[in-house]
């Protein structure tokens, strides 16, 4: 299946219906893609959206949701991730809170808008992920894992992250085609890079 483009994708965790329409409207203005999530147990589901920023109201986050989850608490502390809360009700009963993450007022649209612009423009300098894309090696690691078993990336999504040339992309995909002898690459009608299974 295909997965939502992680620089254009925003995770609102909220039951707030307020909260989602004036998300809503701001993400919808800025021409990117939001993802409504409402219940606590929503977790494991926001953690596994490809996306750049996370609305969270605290009274949705459980409180280990960032225990022992050591690569997705990389992810926010890299700055590849930003979770940001919607209120300050109850993070304090929130275990393990990363140092990065921020609060903001739903009201001040404006700030929101900016914010989100600004955040959306490229990763933070500080990216470990982005600086071990740039690697040969991290980046064929990177796309093999995206893609398999059955799941898919974007041309788009790795370009954003790594900072490589389209031309790059398409030689990593083609010696990812030369070391696999069971299946290979292909690109679906929707953009989509994803594993065909060979036949012999």
């Amino acid at each position: 299946m295909s997965k939502p483009i992680y620089n254009k994708t925003v995770v609102i965790w909220s039951d707030n219906k307020s909260d989602q329409y004036t998300l809503m409207r701001i993400i919808n203005d800025l021409r990117l893609h939001h993802i409504i999530f409402e219940n606590t147990d929503n977790d494991v589901d926001v953690i596994n959206t490809n996306c750049f920023i996370i609305f969270a109201k605290s009274l949705l986050v459980p409180s280990q949701f960032f225990m022992d989850r050591k690569e997705f608490l990389q992810k926010v502390n890299d700055g590849e991730v930003k979770i940001v809360f919607l209120d300050d009700d109850s993070t304090l009963r929130i275990q393990n809170i990363p140092p990065k993450a921020q609060r903001i007022n739903v009201a001040d649209e404006a700030e929101i808008k900016k914010w989100i612009k600004m955040r959306g423009k490229k990763p933070e300098k500080g990216d470990k992920r982005r600086m071990a894309l740039k690697t040969k090696v991290g980046r064929l690691f990177y796309i093999y894992s995206e893609i398999y078993p059955d799941s898919s990336v974007s041309m788009e999504d790795i370009l954003y992250r790594s900072g490589i040339s389209k031309r790059t992309f398409h030689r990593d995909i083609e010696l990812i085609n030369e070391i696999l002898w069971d299946k290979k690459v292909v690109l679906d009608c929707y953009g989509y890079y994803s594993f065909e299974n060979v036949t012999k």
